[in-house]
């Protein structure tokens, strides 16, 4: 019995530890979800006080933003120029009852160091109950929308300026472009301090630089161009041989682009430039005046061969026609020698200055030669046709069998005729006539008993 009420103990301690156990994690389970539960609303607390904040903020800068705007919209502004105060600003802009401390504490609220002291470009802002005329005051609004029209305007202007040929007058039109955006960019910076229109300032001036950028980018790639031709016009100058036909128009083309180049450099008032163009200008005179001089010499040398030529011609003329004598025939060499040293000056007929003298000349030259040739042609076929008829009648003798018992003929042949017209060959340096007469000679020695 006893046992049986302890083993009851037991299994009920079991049961009730097991069930505490259980007891105790349902406990945590919920303690968790409680836990979870007060952190979102924690956060969810959190969030909505900032949503309400930025509310508040957003709300607030909304009604400020509202106020800034009322307060400019019953405003007009005056920009002040040197020398004003704000005491005759306002007696000339506002009726006759204001007050100035009034207007300076009015126009503290657009700008916190605002004080009587008016400055030049300085803006001040007017109530309207206080303005007389409005037409004495400015519209900000349309000042700004007529510059951007016209920073878009000017930019049209450039393009058209760049895009066709550089002048002087699109180069100045280009400066008072740049004149005028320097003035509306000096004008309107007053305006950038102001908390009503420092945007829109900002805006404007960044639209004015951005063309003045693209101004001088352009200014500098046309002066880059320039920069170039001025360089390959120095280069050719210095690098030519300006001794040859043609040399003054080559010359007078660099002139002209020299002129070019100069207009150009002029348009862009490069002073630097235009000194160095004016020493390449007397550079290119001087290889002008040179080239000239040159050709004085020329056509001096010119006429002096054409009366060497012509002394030839007169000396070649009579000859021969006598027949053939020997100081004729090296007469006909000297003077083939002599027009074979004469200059021809074909080089220069391409030189309009020299044309008609070179022409006249060659055609004397071309004359001196042909004669002489002719001379040389007609003695040596003279003199063939005299060795043709000892070579038939050696060939007649030796087919018919004549030449025995002809010692004495074929050495008069030999000796005298043969040895005369190979004389006259050697006159004439025929060497193809030389070689004959010696063949036919070598021929008749063969029969000749010794």
């Amino acid at each position: 019995m006893k046992n049986e009420l302890e083993n009851i103990l037991e299994e009920t301690e079991s049961k009730v530890s097991e069930l505490n156990k259980k007891l105790e994690d349902l406990i945590t389970e919920e303690q968790s979800k409680i836990n979870s539960f007060k952190k979102k609303i924690k956060n969810s607390i959190i969030w909505l006080l900032i949503i309400a904040s930025l509310g508040c903020i957003s709300v607030e800068a909304y009604k400020n933003k509202k106020r800034q705007d009322v307060l400019f919209e019953n405003s007009r502004y005056y920009q002040a120029m040197e020398n004003e105060t704000l005491e005759t600003i306002a007696e000339k802009v506002c009726k006759d009852s204001y007050n100035l401390n009034k207007i300076i504490e009015f126009n503290k609220k657009f700008n916190e160091d605002f004080d009587s002291i008016a400055e030049g470009g300085e803006i001040i802002h007017f109530p309207k109950k206080y303005v007389r005329s409005i037409n004495q005051l400015n519209d900000f609004g349309q000042e700004i929308a007529e510059l951007n029209k016209n920073v878009q305007k000017n930019r049209n202007l450039v393009e058209i300026v760049f895009n066709g040929n550089i002048t002087k007058q699109k180069i100045n039109q280009v400066r008072g472009i740049l004149d005028e955006i320097n003035s509306d960019l000096y004008r309107i910076q007053d305006f950038k301090d102001d908390n009503y229109f420092k945007n829109k300032v900002k805006a404007s001036i960044d639209t004015g630089s951005n063309l003045r950028s693209e101004i001088e980018a352009r200014i500098t790639f046309e002066m880059k161009k320039i920069d170039a031709e001025f360089r390959l016009l120095n280069n050719t100058l210095q690098s030519n041989d300006w001794e040859k036909p043609g040399t003054i128009e080559k010359l007078e083309e660099l002139t002209l682009k020299n002129s070019r180049i100069r207009y150009l450099y002029d348009c862009f008032e490069n002073i630097e430039k235009i000194a160095e163009l004016d020493k390449i200008d007397g550079l290119t005179a001087n290889k002008k005046e040179a080239y000239l001089v040159l050709l004085d010499k020329i056509k001096e040398d010119i006429n002096k061969d054409k009366y060497r030529v012509e002394s030839l011609q007169r000396q070649l003329d009579p000859l021969l026609k006598r027949g053939i004598q020997n100081k004729e025939l090296s007469l006909i060499m000297e003077f083939k020698e002599k027009a074979l040293e004469i200059k021809d000056y074909k080089q220069w007929k391409s030189e309009k200055r020299l044309e008609e003298q070179v022409d006249e000349y060659s055609a004397k030259v071309n004359r001196l030669n042909f004669e002489v040739n002719n001379k040389l042609n007609y003695a040596i076929g003279m003199i063939n046709e005299e060795l043709s008829k000892y070579e038939k009648e050696i060939k007649d003798a030796e087919e018919f069998n004549r030449m025995k018992g002809a010692d004495a003929r074929l050495r008069y042949i030999v000796e005298n005729p043969l040895a005369m017209i190979k004389y006259r060959y050697e006159l004439l340096g025929y060497s193809n006539g030389i070689t004959r007469t010696n063949k036919l000679i070598n021929k008749i020695n063969s029969f000749i008993k010794n």
